[in-house]
């Protein structure tokens, strides 16, 4: 069973379609969470990390062993062993460094000290005391630990209050006001849905799951997948046998061996060409983002728009989505940024 790792800090928690930051000859998870400014792009260079701005220019030198993207004006490094946040600038924000970290979201960022974690605000203070084994992002004013001695999750609001108490075996993130949540059975594990009280609004009745995105959640029903609305409803009726989320009104499908895309009644609107029937759950269609969606054929990854027609020719060995423009592509292990015509901005291992 494939289960979710919010990386570096989750692991073993979530059995759905969300993938880690990158997965080898997959679609890259992309450049992180949307900015309000113009997004930053990672680049490696000679083995260290650095980035630069949409029109190609190094705005923070390559220097660091470790880098994630941008996320709320802040970006995750790492220099030897230690770990620390940074600027857009490349300056770092404040004096600590920690073991490991993830990044911020609303304003707060889960860091490691020792063998604990707690969690920070963006002027290093030590908001939530580092006492908790595992600790995960907030999303939506939540977000998932787990206490010493304990191997069950809970979820505590942004005051450190545990709001959930420690129950669960696997999770999904808040998103719609919904959680995804693994509960043990005597036969056989089950996911259901709570809200931020812990309530069951959907009872842990579902294989496998994914997170609510645009009103529905896929759900896996025995051996298909369909998906929910947040009241429960079976709103797509279970045939398929793989289903991903909905982003841009759109989701992509398995059913009988063939991928297609489906709108938020069922319908099937794109089947893209090139797509070798398989069994396979491994998607070779990836989500929607800015009009884009990557796609997979013969191994190499490329991008399709909304009529279904192939814009840029599968080439690369894996991808992310277009953001403000521009979606990031591996090549022979190296990394380049393209815009939506395929021209490279940053050439890989430039």
């Amino acid at each position: 069973m494939k289960k979710f790792m919010a990386i570096l800090l989750c692991p073993l928690l979530f059995a759905s379609a969300i993938a880690p930051r990158q997965l080898e000859g997959a679609p890259m998870t992309g450049s992180g969470p949307q900015q309000q400014e113009s997004p930053l792009y990672m680049v490696l260079l000679d083995g260290n990390y650095g980035y630069m701005d949409r029109t190609g220019e190094i705005v923070i030198r390559p220097r660091f062993a470790f880098a994630m993207d941008f996320s709320e004006g802040l970006a995750d490094v790492r220099i030897g062993k230690k770990f620390i946040f940074i600027d857009r600038e490349g300056n770092p924000v404040f004096d600590s460094v920690f073991d490991s970290v993830g990044s911020f979201a609303e304003g707060m960022a889960p860091v490691k000290r020792g063998d604990r974690w707690g969690y920070i605000d963006k002027s290093g203070e030590m908001k939530i005391p580092v006492r908790y084994e595992g600790a995960c992002e907030f999303s939506e004013g939540m977000a998932a630990v787990r206490q010493p001695q304990c191997d069950k999750w809970g979820f505590i609001n942004r005051e450190g209050e545990m709001a959930v108490a420690p129950q669960f075996a696997g999770f999904g993130r808040f998103r719609e006001g919904l959680a995804p949540v693994l509960v043990e059975g005597p036969e056989s594990d089950r996911w259901g849905f709570i809200d931020k009280s812990g309530f069951y609004v959907i009872q842990p009745r579902f294989r496998n799951c994914d997170e609510f995105s645009e009103g529905l959640a896929a759900v896996q029903t025995d051996d298909v997948w369909g998906y929910v609305d947040k009241k429960g409803r079976m709103a797509i009726s279970p045939q398929y046998r793989r289903a991903l989320s909905f982003r841009e009104g759109l989701a992509p499908v398995q059913q009988d061996g063939k991928w297609f895309y489906i709108d938020n009644t069922g319908n099937k609107l794109i089947e893209p060409p090139g797509i070798a029937e398989s069994r396979s759950e491994n998607a070779p269609l990836g989500n929607y983002c800015e009009g884009m969606a990557a796609i997979s054929i013969g191994g190499k990854w490329g991008f399709i728009a909304k009529n279904g027609r192939i814009i840029i020719k599968p080439q690369y060995e894996s991808v992310g989505s277009f953001q403000d423009g521009l979606a990031q592509v591996l090549v022979e292990d190296k990394i380049g940024l393209i815009d939506k015509s395929g021209n490279y901005v940053w050439p890989p291992g430039q």
